[in-house]
């Protein structure tokens, strides 16, 4: 159960609205404290970044992944999982700060020696469409 099913079933809806999320009704102290603990969570849910704690560029991620995850789903894994793994996107949407090396290792998979570019190409196209 995903923490937006666990205040859908408490009678709370979720919007977005011009200034960020709303919660209807007004929470109470329980709901507030559980959403709270569950913040990070509850972005990734909203917004579909992993990373919600790397701020500078949570916006950006968050916008190519939805892009992705509608447009391009062969990229959206690879997007996901980079994301997973700390990269970040710089404002001319150049991924950055990825240890690709460290990775492949962990998961024991290598990656496609250009996707870094590729994905950085791929994300500057979708950003340009959405």
């Amino acid at each position: 159960m995903t923490i937006l099913d666990w205040l859908k079933d408490r009678g709370y809806s979720v919007t977005k609205t011009d200034a960020g999320w709303a919660l209807e009704p007004q929470p109470d102290d329980v709901t507030l404290k559980a959403i709270e603990n569950f913040r990070d969570l509850l972005v990734y849910e909203l917004t579909g970044d992993p990373r919600p704690d790397l701020k500078e560029d949570h916006a950006r991620w968050a916008g190519v992944l939805e892009a992705a995850k509608a447009r391009q789903p062969a990229i959206y894994a690879e997007l996901h999982l980079m994301r997973c793994w700390g990269a970040r996107l710089d404002s001319d949407m150049t991924i950055y700060g990825f240890d690709a090396a460290k990775m492949e290792k962990e998961i024991g998979e290598k990656l496609n020696p250009n996707m870094k570019e590729y994905v950085s190409s791929m994300a500057k196209y979708i950003q340009r469409e959405y």
